[in-house]
This record gives C-alpha cells, sequence and structure tokens, in this order.
C-alpha cells in the first residue's frame, strides 16, 4: 500500500493533514504490524518532485493514487478546503482498511480462480464436451488431450485451494499479540471461498459420478447389423457418453452403447459397407481408440 502527502508551504492545513495521517498509521500499523505502511511526504514545490504531483491541491492524501476525501486532480495546484481543518484520522484509517480489505479479497480470489481452472481442467475429458455439446461444438479431442494430466490437475486445486484457505484465515494480530478483528472484506472473501470450494469439488468429482455405460440413439430401433469395438483411452465413466454421441454421428448407425468396465462399444447401425472403418475414425477424433472387437 502507498500513501502520499502533497502539499506545498504556506498552506495552512499542512500540519493538520500530517498529524491526522500521522496518527492513522500509526494506529494501523499497530493493529496490523506484518502489514506495516509508510507515509511518504511530496513538496509539489520541489523541482525533484513528479509532475503529476503538481495537479493536486495542498494537502492531499492518495492512498494507492485515490484521494482520502474522494477529489480529483485539476489544472493547477492551489490550497485545499476541507469541512474541519484536514480529513481526520478516523475516515483516513477507514480509507486504508477499505483498500487493504480489496487486496485482501483480490490475494484470496487468484487461488480461487487458479483451483477452479485446474479442477475443469482435471475434468476435462467430462466437463468441456459436456459444455460444448450445449451450444452444438464438439471439443471432444482437445479435452482427451489433457485428461493423462488429472491427477496433476487435481493435486493443482488441491494446492490453490490450500493457499486460498491460508490467505483468508491466517491469524493477524494487533500490537500486544492479541487476535486483531477480522474486517468485513475478509469474511466475504472467505465466504466466496467456501463457495468456490463447493464447486470445485463438484466440478473434480463429476467424471466419477457418472454412470458406468452410456447410449446414443434407439437401442429398439429396428437395425440389420451390430458391431462390436474394444475402445481404450477412457479414463472416466463419463468418457462412455463421449464416445457414444461421437459413434451416433456417424450416418448408418442406429444407436451405440458404451460399457466403460468392460471397455467396449455396441454400434447397430443399418448395415452399410465400411461404417467400421468410419466408427473407429469417430472414436479416434474424440480423442479415444477403437478397433475392432470380434
Amino acid at each position: 500500500m502507498k500513501i502520499q502527502l502533497l502539499y506545498f508551504k504556506g498552506c495552512p492545513h499542512v500540519d493538520a493533514a500530517r498529524a491526522a495521517l500521522r496518527e492513522a498509521v500509526a494506529a494501523d500499523n499497530g493493529d496490523a504490524p506484518s502489514g506495516a505502511i509508510d507515509v511518504e511526504e511530496i513538496d509539489v514545490d520541489d523541482p525533484a518532485a513528479p509532475a503529476w504531483a503538481r495537479s493536486w491541491g495542498s494537502p492531499t492524501i492518495l492512498i494507492d493514487g485515490e484521494d482520502v476525501a474522494g477529489g480529483t486532480p485539476s489544472a493547477a495546484s492551489s490550497c485545499r478546503l476541507y469541512a474541519s481543518d484536514a480529513p481526520d484520522a478516523a475516515a483516513i484509517r477507514a480509507r486504508i482498511a477499505a483498500v487493504r480489505g480489496r487486496a485482501s479479497k483480490t490475494r484470496v480470489a487468484w487461488p480461487m480462480i487458479g483451483a477452479i481452472t485446474a479442477a475443469i481442467a482435471a475434468s476435462a475429458c467430462c466437463v468441456i464436451p459436456a459444455a460444448l455439446a450445449l451450444v452444438g461444438v464438439s471439443g471432444v479431442g482437445f479435452a482427451a488431450r489433457l485428461a493423462p494430466y488429472r491427477a496433476v490437475f487435481l493435486v493443482a486445486t488441491v494446492l490453490a485451494l490450500g493457499i486460498g484457505f491460508w490467505l483468508a484465515y491466517r491469524r493477524t494480530q494487533d500490537a500486544c499479540g492479541c487476535a486483531a478483528p477480522r474486517p468485513l472484506s475478509r469474511r466475504a472473501a472467505r465466504v466466496g471461498l467456501w463457495i468456490s470450494t463447493v464447486l470445485v469439488v463438484a466440478v473434480a468429482a463429476y467424471p466419477m459420478l457418472a454412470g458406468a455405460n452410456a447410449t446414443a440413439g434407439s437401442a429398439d430401433a429396428p437395425a440389420k447389423e451390430t458391431l462390436r469395438l474394444a475402445i481404450t483411452g477412457m479414463d472416466c465413466k463419463e468418457c462412455t457418453s463421449t464416445i457414444a454421441n461421437a459413434i451416433k454421428r456417424v450416418p448408418g448407425v442406429v444407436s451405440a452403447t458404451v460399457d466403460y468396465a468392460s471397455g467396449s462399444a455396441i454400434v447397430r447401425h443399418d448395415g452399410r459397407a465400411g461404417i467400421a472403418d468410419v466408427a473407429i475414425e469417430a472414436v479416434e477424433i474424440a480423442g479415444y481408440r477403437a478397433e475392432v472387437r470380434p
């Protein structure tokens, strides 16, 4: 956090602003010594002062570039007037707490985003095809390429959640070593973290909750011949649905039933020539491997 006091000599309220700012910072440093902050004072009349500082009135207190009184820079610097001599210490502390709270939520948000991303990647072979199917797009080939790394993504998910919980629940202490009060922003971050955790667990567990077999098309519809395929490359039960739907899109296929336990597919079709090769190609495009089973 960057706190700056901008001023030029001769303005009547500079000393009052400096005193209020020092009081607020001293109190905040006492509550959160691990995150102690310092104040940079800039005399805008100094030739070495940055050009942007000259457009603020005197005195101005900026916290991460934002004026504590809600002011904005102007074309030329001038002495500022406040309702009282200067922003009081309580108002400055409130703004410091608000900025610190935003930073805390941001720190927790990144691990949550990482955990959700890793969970989706871990379940890519199931989640991505299911999501893209809603808009009529096939993503099974890309998703299947991520499947061998499922264990890595699951570990990344756990690590990201662990970091998020550590950031959200780590204890802060005041100057006496007592636990400091938890700001509302931190409580909101914790609520968001728990909601994200439930979502992550649901996404990661999705492949394990699916049925052990899937059928696309009507198993009761008449068919002339039956083709049996041996399927390899399935790493979760939901893969059966992806493969069955891929085979069903082959012209001439009446129904396709894929069983995860046996690694097989039963394809009922109209008997047209070459359908076995086309069905195998459809499975391979989906990211798996197939061969005719006697």
